[in-house]
């Protein structure tokens, strides 16, 4: 029932319509944890404002929203969360094969809630770390650094939300 309708980057927001409502929920991007390669995922991290946190529930506004290679995001799902059981995940494997073997492209996406004061406390550091000249270096390089250690401890204890697949355009021959 919600659909991405805007971004205004220079704002840090994104709006959200929600059309059982009728309204337009402004969501804040707090930090973008852009598509790398090695890592095959990217991230968000948002805060839901008050009426939109009630349409979704759920207990803090702070939200991580991932989304990736089956491979990479399967294991960070924390256990005991939808979808984590035996038998949703030989579902969730068996749908991920069939796209796959019609040459399609898959993601899988996941979210995890982070508290006030967990994240009052992660960004302290995040902000630390990225207006590091030698951390932001080391990213660039592929080298171990805290940009990417601080990433990935956001991107932990995820929940399942689902999982898609497009047919790739981007290059000829994928089918094949």
């Amino acid at each position: 029932g919600f659909t991405f309708s805007a971004r205004r980057d220079q704002a840090g927001e994104i709006d959200v319509y929600d059309k059982r409502a009728g309204t337009t929920h402004v969501v804040k991007v707090l930090a973008v944890f852009a598509y790398e390669s090695s890592r095959k995922r990217s991230s968000y991290v948002v805060e839901l404002p008050p009426a939109l946190l009630r349409a979704c529930d759920g207990e803090h506004a702070v939200r991580v929203y991932t989304k990736g290679a089956d491979s990479v995001v399967l294991p960070l799902l924390e256990a005991g969360t939808r979808g984590t059981d035996e038998a949703s995940m030989r579902t969730m494997n068996a749908q991920l094969d069939e796209w796959a073997n019609i040459a399609l492209r898959t993601l899988v996406f996941a979210k995890r809630e982070v508290s006030p004061r967990a994240f009052e406390v992660w960004f302290a550091k995040y902000a630390a770390a990225t207006a590091d000249a030698s951390e932001i270096l080391k990213m660039r390089k592929g080298e171990p650094n805290a940009i990417i250690d601080l990433q990935a401890e956001l991107e932990c204890e995820l929940t399942l939300m689902g999982a898609t697949a497009i047919e790739d355009k981007l290059q000829d021959g994928v089918p094949e």
